[in-house]
């Protein structure tokens, strides 16, 4: 399926829900991940994921084929995700309970608790970033993606991802350090 499309839609799927349930399974959690840390709301991100899946299930058109079909479903479900950030309704999101923790294992309930409020704290200022910082940081730190690849999802050159994320990284430290804590604790 990574390789294309043509594949997915090729075979015998019995019903449009059958390609879903696939699709969920290869991209799902990394897809859902990646529009949580974006938006900062899980219902929110449930809701991107499912306008994604239906854009991609009943839109089969809009796929080129020599696109990887993993830059094209991040592109479809980021793009629905900025639109959320950038829309005049929306309020802003405050961190909840649900942001998953740092997976480093501690020594004491001390140590554990700092580097759960450490964590917690520079999430919380990425989700206040301006939406293009937003979306560079959590592409490039939280999903690991090469500034190639961000480059091909969000369909802008190299150069603008590089100075996008530097900025993002400059204005993070900022923020960051003017609460109090250090850029590199």
């Amino acid at each position: 399926m990574e390789n294309g499309a043509n594949d997915l839609w090729g075979k015998n799927h019995r019903s449009n829900h059958d390609l879903a349930l696939e699709i969920i399974k290869t991209y799902g959690n990394e897809l859902l991940r990646t529009v949580y840390l974006m938006l900062g709301d899980f219902q929110e991100a449930e809701d991107i994921i499912q306008e994604t899946l239906w854009l991609v299930i009943h839109k089969p058109e809009s796929y080129r084929e020599n696109r990887n079909f993993k830059s094209y479903l991040f592109t479809i479900a980021l793009n629905l995700a900025r639109d959320r950030l950038r829309s005049f309704w929306r309020k802003r999101i405050k961190l909840d309970d649900q942001l998953k923790h740092s997976k480093a294992i501690s020594s004491s309930a001390e140590e554990l608790a700092l580097k759960n409020f450490r964590y917690k704290s520079v999430t919380a200022h990425v989700l206040n970033l301006p939406v293009d910082y937003k979306t560079v940081i959590v592409l490039h730190y939280y999903q690991e993606m090469s500034i190639i690849e961000i480059s091909e999802i969000l369909s802008w050159p190299e150069g603008t991802v590089k100075s996008k994320l530097h900025r993002a990284r400059t204005q993070l430290k900022k923020q960051i350090e003017k609460g109090g804590l250090s850029f590199y604790e």
